[in-house]
C-alpha cells in the first residue's frame, strides 16, 4: 500500500505528500533558474523507482511586457482607429499579432507605424474567421526601445448597424522577438469597440448610459 510520495528537486529530498493529495507547490525558488523534480512512491517496504525527470523554470513576472489594445466608439459604417500599445522591457526586433473581433463587425482597412515603430514594415492580411495577422519588422536591424505606447495604429470600418453593437477585439496570438529572435515573455489586454447606429450619441449619466437619436 502506497503510504505518501517523496518529492525531489534533482537529487535532493524537499517535501512528502500523503496520497490523498495530487499536487506540491514549490515555493523556495529563484526567477530564471531551471530546476528538475521527481517522484518516488512511498511504502513501508521503502521507495519506488523514480517517475520521469521534468524541468521548467519560472520567469520574472516583472520581465514581462504587456500588448494592449486601445477601445472606443464608432458610428455605424464609420472608421475607428486602434493603438496597439506596448509596453516593453527588452528591445523588440519584430512582433506578430492575431487580432480577432468578436461579432465580427469591423473590417480592417490600414495599418501605420508610429514613433515607436518608425523604420518597421508592416504587413497585415484579413483571415477568413474575420481575425487579422499583422507581422512588424525592420529590415535594418532596428528596434523598438525599451518603453511604453503605441507601436501600431490600426484602421477599421464598422459594418452597418441599426441599434447598438458592442464588439470585443483581442489578441488571440502574438509574438514579440528580441534581435536573436528570441522570443520576449509577455501577455495581452483586449478591449471593446462599441458601434452606435447613424445619427446617435452616446449618453452617460452617472452609471447609467443610453443612445440618443439626433
Amino acid at each position: 500500500r502506497i503510504e505518501g510520495f517523496n518529492i525531489y528537486r534533482g537529487d535532493n529530498l524537499i517535501a512528502w505528500v500523503p496520497t490523498e493529495e495530487n499536487t506540491y507547490t514549490d515555493s523556495d525558488i529563484s526567477f530564471g533558474i531551471e530546476y528538475c523534480y521527481k517522484v518516488k512512491a512511498v511504502y513501508e517496504e521503502g521507495e519506488s523507482n523514480p517517475t520521469n525527470t521534468e524541468c521548467g523554470t519560472v520567469i520574472d513576472p516583472g520581465d514581462f511586457s504587456v500588448v494592449t489594445l486601445s477601445g472606443g466608439t464608432v458610428e455605424s459604417s464609420g472608421t475607428i482607429v486602434i493603438e496597439v500599445d506596448v509596453a516593453n522591457q527588452f528591445d523588440i526586433a519584430g512582433f506578430q499579432f492575431q487580432i480577432l473581433d468578436t461579432p465580427n463587425l469591423l473590417e480592417s482597412i490600414s495599418v501605420a507605424t508610429t514613433e515607436r515603430s518608425d523604420g518597421f514594415m508592416l504587413e497585415f492580411n484579413e483571415q477568413p474567421d474575420g481575425s487579422i495577422i499583422l507581422l512588424g519588422f525592420d529590415v535594418t536591424g532596428g528596434v523598438i526601445g525599451v518603453g511604453t505606447g503605441s507601436v501600431v495604429e490600426i484602421t477599421y470600418q464598422a459594418s452597418t448597424v441599426l441599434t447598438q453593437e458592442d464588439v470585443s477585439i483581442d489578441i488571440t496570438e502574438f509574438f514579440l522577438g528580441d534581435s536573436l529572435g528570441n522570443q520576449i515573455p509577455s501577455f495581452s489586454n483586449g478591449s471593446i469597440v462599441t458601434i452606435v447606429p447613424a445619427g446617435a450619441a452616446e449618453l452617460f449619466i452617472g452609471d447609467t448610459e443610453g443612445i440618443l437619436g439626433s
